[in-house]
Order: C-alpha cells, then sequence, then structure tokens
C-alpha cells in the first residue's frame, strides 16, 4: 500500500520552512553588518561566500515552500483540507447521531 506525499511531508514541513527562514534572517542581519564577531570589516571574499551561502539558503526555502503548495493542492484535490492536521478528527458523537436521525 503506497502512502500518499501529503501524510508524509506535511507535519515536518512547515517546521523546516520556518527554520531556514529564522537562517535567512539571521544571516541577512549579518551580511548587513558587514562585520565579524570581533568588530572586524569582513574582507570582500567572504562576503562572498556569505552571499552565495544567503543565496542557496533562500532557494531551500523558496523549494521547501513550493513542495507545501504542492501537497496542499495535492490534499485539495483529494478533497481533504488542506490547512488541517492529517489524522482526521474523530466525529462527535452527539453530531454523528443528528446526522444519522438519532
Amino acid at each position: 500500500m503506497a502512502i500518499p506525499l501529503w501524510r508524509t511531508h506535511s507535519t515536518a514541513l512547515p517546521s523546516t520552512i520556518v527554520h531556514l527562514l529564522w537562517l535567512e534572517i539571521s544571516d541577512q542581519i549579518k551580511l548587513a553588518q558587514g562585520m565579524d564577531a570581533h568588530g572586524q570589516p569582513v574582507p570582500a571574499a567572504e562576503r562572498m561566500d556569505h552571499i552565495a551561502r544567503h543565496l542557496r539558503l533562500i532557494g531551500a526555502k523558496n523549494k521547501a515552500a513550493n513542495l507545501l503548495l504542492r501537497l496542499q493542492e495535492a490534499r485539495r484535490k483529494a478533497g481533504l483540507d488542506p490547512l488541517l492536521q492529517i489524522v482526521p478528527r474523530r466525529p462527535d458523537p452527539a453530531t454523528a447521531a443528528e446526522a444519522d436521525g438519532r
């Protein structure tokens, strides 16, 4: 039996995106300061390495966000609510009895 992709990834993916966003903001602050941990200006070559790392980080975050959007779309097409948890809630017995006409 195959497990749908949205069941395997949709719980860890949002926290991954938040973590990547946090790293992105942290990098932006470091890049804006232009100083190392000792208050010395960062050499140009090292700054370019930081910028390249920052751009890779943004790319990874965008890929994760796009995957999350595709998973939500797959859940919607499968008739599931794309924003709810993977495990469906158990129906309330009172609501189920009303639906059955009891």
